[in-house]
């Protein structure tokens, strides 16, 4: 009858609008971590310590969807970015703690057919993934684990990790998928300005909150501003 007839053409439908596993949006989170010691900018094992730190966020932050992509990657300390720390460049210590800052790329699962709530996905997320730190920076369990990953280092850091105070801010949330929208150096050539509509080295797509700017405008003003009308066209 036509009830059968109903449930035949409406199941099609159901099938597509469940989210299929394959849609899932990749995010980009920046924050930092911030330690009220100061000589946490100059831990004497800082490689294992930044490692450390990375681990733990991503535990925090991933650690209901371990199944998904979740990376976490220390920006800088103290400001001084992490390359050339681990290439023996040190911060004097500054007065008001030490900063840690982060970029974290995880991939959530989207609700509709081609991630078209992707940017609803990517609110959500951002603001359960600043809950689950928070929770774990105030219950105490952000620094134990810290102390877990970190048992065999120097008497000093576990001093400092027992004494400090730590606050998390999460900066901005990007769906990396977008990374094709958004404006970048053209770094192929001299003076080459800023190009958009994809065509950018993958680290800029993985980091797209470090590199990558919104408008033709923001762009030029970050990289080119020696030539500023001519990058502006």
């Amino acid at each position: 009858g036509p009830d059968f007839q109903n449930a035949e053409t409406s199941s099609p439908l159901e099938q597509s609008s469940n989210h299929s596993p394959d849609a899932i949006a990749p995010l980009s989170i920046t924050g930092t971590i911030h330690f009220d010691e100061v000589g946490m900018c100059e831990v004497e094992d800082m490689a294992e310590f930044i490692a450390a730190t990375e681990l733990v966020l991503a535990d925090t932050a991933c650690g209901d969807y371990s199944s998904q992509m979740c990376t976490v990657r220390i920006v800088s300390v103290c400001g001084v970015p992490v390359e050339d720390i681990y290439m023996g460049t040190r911060k004097l210590q500054s007065s008001v703690g030490a900063v840690y800052e982060y970029e974290m790329t995880l991939g959530r699962a989207c609700g509709m057919l081609n991630c078209a709530d992707a940017q609803t996905v990517a609110d959500q997320t951002f603001a359960l993934v600043q809950q689950d730190i928070n929770a774990a920076i105030q219950d105490g369990s952000f620094v134990a684990q810290l102390q877990t990953h970190t048992q065999g280092s120097s008497g000093s850091l576990a001093t400092m990790l027992t004494n400090t105070t730590l606050t998390a801010n999460m900066d901005r949330v990007v769906v990396v998928g977008s990374a094709n929208s958004l404006y970048y150096p053209d770094w192929t050539k001299s003076n080459g300005g800023c190009k958009t509509g994809g065509g950018q080295p993958l680290y800029m797509t993985l980091a797209p909150l470090t590199w990558m700017e919104t408008t033709l405008k923001g762009c030029c003003e970050k990289y080119y501003g020696w030539m500023l009308n001519e990058c502006k066209g």
